[in-house]
Order: structure tokens, then sequence, then C-alpha cells
């Protein structure tokens, strides 16, 4: 039998017949990564990176978030579209408060990062780069990812299934001496 829809005849579905299963899609997760792996070096620039994996479904052409940290362990140097984010086609636009007030209140916040002139989102990759100063030696010192909002294509917002922060553990650098000066 068939249902008439607007004046087109649409056959009927058999009630024992079930719709076609969709493929589940991997969760989209963001999180924090170290391109070096830790320890971070006091006076010595460290980049932490913006992840994403899984956004095959939705790939992404912006991010938005929040990162704190503690402004006695670190300072933020810059903040920049990861080397993945950019691709081969086109640039990154970063927008963030000024560095003084992300230093002193140890909060990046509503910071974004666009992908510009690229034909395709990023489904899998780093997304941002956070250099840091570490300023003291410390056995762990947290980064909190929160408020973290992707953009599709349509420049539709929408939230990861799953954020992870990171630990960073902070050590003094080492100052190797020449041999002349080790004699006295």
């Amino acid at each position: 039998s068939a249902v008439s829809v607007g004046g087109l005849s649409v056959p009927e579905e058999p009630a024992a017949e079930t719709a076609a299963t969709i493929a589940p899609q991997a969760s989209v997760v963001v999180s924090l990564t170290f391109p070096v792996a830790p320890p971070a070096y006091v006076g010595t620039p460290f980049a932490v990176d913006l992840s994403v994996s899984g956004a095959t479904a939705q790939p992404v052409y912006g991010v938005e978030f929040d990162l704190r940290f503690n402004p006695a362990h670190l300072r933020v140097q810059k903040v920049e579209g990861a080397p993945d984010f950019r691709g081969p086609y086109g640039a990154w636009v970063v927008l963030t408060p000024t560095l003084s007030v992300i230093n002193a209140s140890g909060r990046l916040t509503d910071t974004a990062v666009v992908r510009l002139g690229a034909p395709a989102g990023l489904t899998e990759g780093r997304l941002a780069r956070i250099t840091f100063t570490p300023l003291v030696s410390v056995t762990s010192t947290a980064l909190d990812l929160s408020d973290v909002w992707l953009a599709d294509e349509h420049g539709r917002m929408y939230r990861p299934d799953s954020t992870l922060g990171a630990s960073l553990r902070i050590v003094n650098a080492r100052v190797y001496l020449p041999l002349v000066l080790r004699n006295f």
C-alpha cells in the first residue's frame, strides 16, 4: 500500500523492516598535548597544544576555549594557531585578551582560533599552540581546559564530547660550565 504525501505516492515500509543503522561516530575529544615531552625547564619556552580527535562527522573550522593556569608557575608568551590547523591552504586568526591581563589572572579566557581559506576542516590534530615560560620549579602545575566550543563549516557551534586538561612538571634548567671554570 502507499501513502499520499502532497500528491505523491510514497510506498509504506513494512512494520517489520527497521531503518538502516548508522555507524556510531567516534567521540570528539579536545585535549591539551605537549609537542615536546615534559618536564619543562625554568626560563625556557614550553609549548602546549590544544588538540582535537574524532571530529570526522563535523570537521573543525574554529575553536573557542578557556585555559586556567597558576600565574606564579607559568607566564603565557604567545597564542597561535597550530601547524595542523593552518594546513596547506590558509592561515588562522587568533582572538585573545592582552597578555598582561592573561598573566596577571592566570586565565586565558574567550580565546578563539579560526581557520581561514581552507576547503576542509580539521578532523584530527592540533588546533592552537600556547607557549609558556615556566617561572619556578614545581612537581606539578595544573592546566585546566574549560568552556570549549568548536565551529563547523557553517559556523554552527558545538561542544566536544569531552575535554582533557593536563599537568606539567617544571624543573630547574641545567647549566653547564666550560671546563676552565670548573677547576676553581
